[in-house]
């Protein structure tokens, strides 16, 4: 056993009475919603490899009065909506599992990990907003400028320098958003139960959202595949299930049966 494995063995062996069954609740809770996910994953296998955003749009188009045909059957449509809403519940329980270890006692690679990816989205967003300011400044100089340049016919290389300043703008907020995505997407076998509880505590964000870091994060779960977010899922489950396993053999008499999703 490694150091760290060792550290991590020996703080959840000084966990709390109030804690230890806490955490076995939260567990079999968990493990309830992803069974529900898992058998409705089962039923729709041959479209899981649809993005969220693509079944999103699916969703929007089929459920217009005016849709004559449908891309995915309708069913089919509410199965999976039911399957991210079940993993969204998992994610919600594994998420306050993690708090209780790495806030009370130090002993969850993941909590280490989403602290540092809250760290790195702090600062992305405050860099995208410093941005976004100077955007605004600048196109309020443009429209002015533009305004100036109809009525006295200025010089017309200073709109083509202003129109590049702002392109450039846009291009450093593109960059740092892609490298927090890129973070992302390599950490989510860490991280992905956060990302999704955020993302069903908060109303979809705009592109106008004061908060730039659940707009990011929207962003980025959008892109993944249902199939996807599944299965990092699974893997943080089974992450945490090997750190809590002797915490859940105290509580084996309790465990939930899971014939009833």
């Amino acid at each position: 056993m490694d150091e760290s494995k060792d550290r991590m063995t020996k703080q959840i062996g000084n966990i709390t009475d109030d804690d230890r069954r806490e955490i076995s609740q939260l567990w079999f809770i968990a493990s309830y919603y992803f069974e529900c996910a898992t058998k409705i994953s089962n039923e729709v296998d041959k479209y899981l490899e649809k993005t969220v955003q693509e079944i999103t749009d699916i969703y929007k188009k089929q459920c217009k009065p005016d849709c004559s045909k449908e891309e995915i059957p309708q069913d089919i449509l509410k199965k999976i909506m039911l399957l991210n809403a079940h993993l969204g519940s998992c994610a919600v329980r594994l998420c306050t599992i993690d708090e209780i270890l790495g806030q009370k006692y130090n002993s969850s690679e993941r909590w280490s990990s989403y602290t540092n990816l809250q760290g790195q989205l702090k600062q992305i967003e405050g860099h995208i907003n410093d941005k976004a300011h100077e955007i605004a400044n600048i196109s309020v100089h443009r429209i002015l400028f533009q305004f100036h340049f109809e009525q006295y016919e200025s010089d017309p290389s200073q709109e083509k320098f202003l129109q590049k300043f702002i392109e450039e703008l846009y291009r450093n907020v593109e960059h740092d958003i892609k490298k927090i995505v890129d973070y992302i997407k390599n950490d989510a076998n860490k991280t992905i139960h956060f990302l999704l509880r955020h993302n069903i505590a908060h109303s979809e964000p705009d592109f106008h959202s004061k908060n730039k870091k659940y707009q990011i994060i929207s962003e980025v779960l959008q892109r993944f595949a249902i199939k996807k977010l599944y299965t990092n899922l699974e893997n943080v489950k089974n992450a945490i299930e090997k750190d809590i396993s002797s915490i859940i053999e105290e509580y084996s008499k309790c465990k939930i049966d899971f014939n009833c999703c």
